[in-house]
């Protein structure tokens, strides 16, 4: 487990450093406070995020170039008693405001495979978590049929945006976005490629992939500066037989040459 920097100024010559820990329920912040020249971790705080009396919580992610935010996934009744949920749903804490809030309300579908929160240290992009769910939960989109699809929460405004729109069997699995939130990978048994090689033939051209036999695939999408996916980014990465698996991608890192390379 690293410790990484979460806020410094230059009026104040500390640096916080935060970890997620997860054991079970509930999750376990450590926090400490050092002077900028001091090398080694000190004076730990262990705060407590959730208090749940029923359910649990899963896999806490933690922003990366400013560990100030996690997100978790939870059936519990994380914002006080009573708030059970029948279903997974995703929450997003940030330490700034000590403000725990419930990203998803998922009704007779659930949410779940959400990501870390994207970072606006060094870019005008706004922080977003995306995640799958099988809920209908963008209003200018359509999920009546409680497909499992790729999904964004955009922090400042609220806005939820559906990033895949595919029909049964189809699944969609596993995003990963790049830390500057420039783009996201995705797994998926459809054939969801749009690149025609319209959009950024330099630095996006088309792979020429299909994947009319419903193998598990790995797929790339950009986003515009407010978090909006591209039309024709959309890009099939893998192109494997019927019958086998391509998964688990992951994205380059924050900083600019690395981003974006699968």
């Amino acid at each position: 487990m690293s410790i990484q920097d979460v806020r410094s100024s230059e009026s104040v010559e500390s640096v916080w450093r935060a970890a997620a820990v997860a054991v079970a329920t509930p999750i376990l912040l450590i926090f400490g406070v050092e002077p900028a020249e001091a090398i080694r971790f000190k004076y730990p705080v262990l705060l407590q995020v959730t208090h749940n009396t029923t359910g649990d919580v899963q896999y806490p992610r933690l922003r990366s170039e400013r560990p100030e935010a996690i997100t978790f996934t939870s059936t519990g009744d994380v914002l006080g008693p009573g708030t059970a949920t029948a279903s997974r749903e995703i929450y997003h804490w940030e330490l700034s405001r000590n403000l725990l809030q419930r990203i998803t309300n998922s009704g007779g579908g659930e949410s779940y495979d959400h990501t870390r929160p994207t970072d606006t240290t060094q870019t005008s992009r706004p922080e977003y978590v995306t995640f799958v769910s099988t809920a209908d939960l963008d209003p200018f989109a359509d999920n009546s049929d409680g497909n499992p699809e790729i999904f964004s929460w955009e922090k400042t405004s609220g806005t939820i945006r559906q990033i895949t729109d595919t029909l049964p069997p189809v699944v969609n699995s596993k995003p990963f976005t790049s830390d500057s939130g420039r783009c996201i990978v995705f797994e998926s048994t459809g054939d969801v490629s749009d690149n025609t090689g319209s959009y950024d033939p330099v630095s996006n051209p088309p792979t020429g992939f299909t994947n009319a036999d419903g193998s598990q695939e790995v797929f790339y999408v950009e986003l515009d500066v407010n978090a909006v996916p591209e039309p024709g980014s959309y890009t099939q990465l893998t192109d494997g037989p019927a019958g086998t698996t391509s998964g688990e991608p992951y994205v380059g890192g924050y900083y600019y040459p690395r981003q974006c390379n699968i």
